[in-house]
């Protein structure tokens, strides 16, 4: 099984995720308190890329893919805006109050405490990638845990590919 919502990067799209994760919810015969977890981080996952990626750009798309493997439920949410690793944000310190609190990081603290397991995989260069110069574009690179996949970056100097051209991952079985 296998299904994916697109919408753009407006909040005024985000009713169309709850309505995404309860039809998926009732095909897969997901219990309450699973529905609930699901709409929150998801909410929260969806709502951080349309606040956060993309600036003031509208029209970008952003998808979200639930696949059932097995005994796993995947979900990959994909966009083309501004890079961010979750897995290497800071956890949040829940231990002071709200008011003590730096805003920002509970959404991320919460999507970790919820999900199995959160990865970032591979990034595309862009445009805006080279809007800082070459060096910014190293620097972050060297810090992304993921994979970068540029068959046409080049060191001119000593005639070699800077990244990978391809990367492939491999999830479950292909028949």
């Amino acid at each position: 099984m296998e299904k994916k919502l697109v919408i753009k990067n407006d909040i005024s799209e985000i009713n169309k995720l709850a309505v995404f994760i309860e039809e998926l919810s009732e095909e897969l015969v997901l219990t309450p308190e699973l529905t609930f977890n699901l709409n929150l981080v998801l909410e929260e996952a969806v709502s951080n890329v349309i606040y956060y990626a993309y600036g003031e750009e509208k029209q970008k798309e952003i998808s979200l893919t639930a696949k059932m493997s097995e005994n796993n439920l995947i979900f990959v949410l994909t966009d083309s805006g501004k890079e961010f690793d979750p897995t290497k944000a800071p956890d949040a310190d829940i231990t002071l109050s709200a008011e003590e609190r730096e805003i920002g990081g509970l959404g991320i603290f919460l999507i970790r405490q919820i999900m199995n397991e959160v990865k970032y995989d591979v990034v595309t260069l862009g445009n805006h990638e080279f809007d800082f110069g070459i060096p910014q574009l190293y620097r972050l690179a060297d810090s992304l845990d993921a994979s970068v996949v540029s068959a046409n970056f080049c060191n001119f100097r000593t005639d070699s590919l800077i990244f990978q051209p391809y990367h492939i991952i491999r999830y479950g079985t292909v028949d």
